[in-house]
C-alpha cells in the first residue's frame, strides 16, 4: 500500500501489477483506493482492543510469535576493531 494525496485528502492505494494477476490467474482491479478518514476510526478501535491493559501480554506474545526465526547459520560479520 502506498500513501496518496488527492485534493487535500489522504488515501492509501493498493497497486496490483497486471503481471501478478496474469501469473496467478486472478482478477483484480489495477488500483484500489481507501480514504484514510474511512479507516482511522476502525483502526483506532482495533488498536484500543489489542493494546488494552488486560490484553497487553497476550498481544505482545502474539506479535513476538509472529516474527520469523532468525537463521543462526548465516556468517556473522566481524566487528570493526
Amino acid at each position: 500500500m502506498q500513501g496518496q494525496q488527492s485534493k487535500r485528502a489522504l488515501y492509501y492505494r493498493c497497486r496490483f501489477p497486471a503481471e501478478h494477476g496474469l501469473a496467478n490467474k486472478l482478477e483484480h482491479p489495477r488500483n484500489i483506493y481507501l480514504a484514510e478518514r474511512e479507516m482511522l476510526s476502525p483502526l483506532d478501535q482495533w488498536l484500543s482492543r489489542c493494546l488494552a491493559t488486560h490484553r497487553f501480554d497476550e498481544t505482545a506474545t502474539t506479535l513476538h510469535n509472529a516474527q520469523p526465526d532468525l537463521d543462526t547459520t548465516l556468517p556473522h560479520w566481524p566487528r570493526p576493531a
